[in-house]
């Protein structure tokens, strides 16, 4: 009988669920602990920095301790088309090609991104790249290269070639989006993640989940927008929300072997995409499929030997709209809210619990349809007045779950006792 490899991952998220780098003004307002807070509720193991996240290492690592969570990753903006790999190195994780790039620019179309035009540049590139990735191994670090949009290495074709002319020291940061987006042209390419992830996989060290919605890449790329006003629009959403199949892509990993993070991704307006709320749609779908192939330190023998001996005392108290048996012990309370169950979400709760869910559901619905165009200033408004009445209603449904009479029977009359 052969037996599988283990799938040894751990699920992170990315923060710009709750406040983008492009551009900085989509959830500006959010404070860096509320992202953080708000993380490790839903249960993601990890963030990666974004740009509201303290440099000093030591200053880092107390804001993510206090929520229980790791570091990720480290993103780093090179220039290495411009530069020399000497001039270049620094300490690396996940790298990112930004010379000419044009993500940033609102008014500059997806067709006018820098490209290599000679046989040249893509050997010179590759060889700068390789000079910078063997330094950061050296150093212990692995080089996972990004393929972004708006970038020099952008499509499918421009992947194959990069992995071509570099080693094997140089590991491909695989994100789905952009492997989507990238691919399709006037029509898109469901089949295009799974098939670069195919032909790479043995380069892979770090994973982006991503998902798009197939009508405004279309959009963007039939009538000349820009990447923003794709982003502004609605192109990224979590994983489940979008057009991408994950299924094939977590098969791909698990019988490959990697090991490492799965982070969730989704540039998002948080005035029409509810940080919180999609930030736990997508662990949750991302969960339910890596699930049944073993996270790290949480596969299915391990839960069942925690549940098993809580059980004998009457400690596990099913609840049928968290997912798996929520176990009510205070020190078992983090370990399964990780295995997909959530504080305060009881037995005849889900109108009180979900009406949040249901209003931000119908204003992305209704902003879908209303228009696609870039939000004018009245819509921003609108949009920030919005905003501020769902994380109240965030909040008094928080509140009210940890009061109601339901929420306290599931989490405070269980037979092995009350809370200290």
């Amino acid at each position: 009988m052969t037996i599988a490899p283990r799938f040894d991952v751990k699920i992170g998220i990315n923060p710009i669920s709750w406040f983008n780098d492009d551009p900085p003004t989509l959830g500006g307002e959010t404070p860096l602990e509320v992202a953080l807070t708000e993380g490790s509720e839903i249960g993601y193991r990890g963030f990666e920095p974004g740009n509201k996240f303290p440099r000093e290492p030591r200053a880092l690592r107390e804001v993510l301790s206090r929520q229980g969570l790791e570091l990720v990753s480290g993103w780093y903006s090179g220039r290495l088309v411009e530069r020399s790999a000497d001039e270049e190195i620094a300490a690396v994780m996940v790298y990112g090609e930004v010379s000419g790039s044009i993500q940033g620019e609102r008014g500059t179309p997806l067709y006018a991104r820098p490209r290599f035009t000679s046989d040249e540049q893509w050997r010179g590139y590759a060889k700068r790249l390789d000079t910078l990735a063997r330094f950061t191994l050296s150093r212990g670090v692995r080089l996972a290269y990004h393929h972004p949009m708006g970038a020099c290495v952008e499509t499918p074709d421009d992947v194959d070639r990069l992995m071509a002319l570099t080693s094997h020291d140089v590991g491909l940061l695989f994100d789905s989006a952009h492997a989507a987006f990238g691919a399709s042209r006037a029509r898109f390419d469901a089949a295009a993640p799974a098939a670069l992830l195919a032909r790479h996989i043995a380069r892979v060290c770090h994973v982006h989940c991503k998902d798009v919605r197939a009508e405004i890449i279309e959009t963007a790329r039939n009538r000349d927008r820009s990447f923003l006003d794709a982003v502004i629009n609605g192109a990224f959403t979590v994983p489940g929300d979008g057009a991408i199949d994950f299924q094939p892509l977590i098969e791909q990993l698990r019988v490959h072997g990697y090991r490492g993070w799965l982070v969730v991704e989704a540039e998002q307006d948080p005035a029409v995409a509810p940080s919180y709320t999609l930030a736990q749609a997508g662990f949750r779908y991302l969960h339910a499929r890596a699930e049944a192939r073993e996270l790290a330190g949480q596969g299915k023998s391990q839960r069942s030997a925690h549940c098993a001996g809580h059980a004998a005392k009457r400690a596990v108290v099913p609840c049928g709209l968290c997912g798996p048996p929520l176990c009510v012990r205070r020190d078992a309370v983090i370990r399964h809210r990780r295995n997909g169950g959530l504080r305060g979400r009881a037995h005849g709760c889900r109108e009180r619990h979900d009406a949040r869910a249901g209003v931000a559901r119908d204003f992305m619905a209704w902003r879908m349809r209303a228009s696609i165009r870039p939000p004018s200033p009245f819509a921003r408004n609108v949009g920030f007045f919005v905003r501020s009445i769902l994380r109240g209603a965030q909040r008094t449904a928080t509140t009210s779950a940890s009061k109601c009479s339901a929420a306290r029977a599931c989490s405070r009359q269980a037979m092995c006792g009350p809370r200290k």
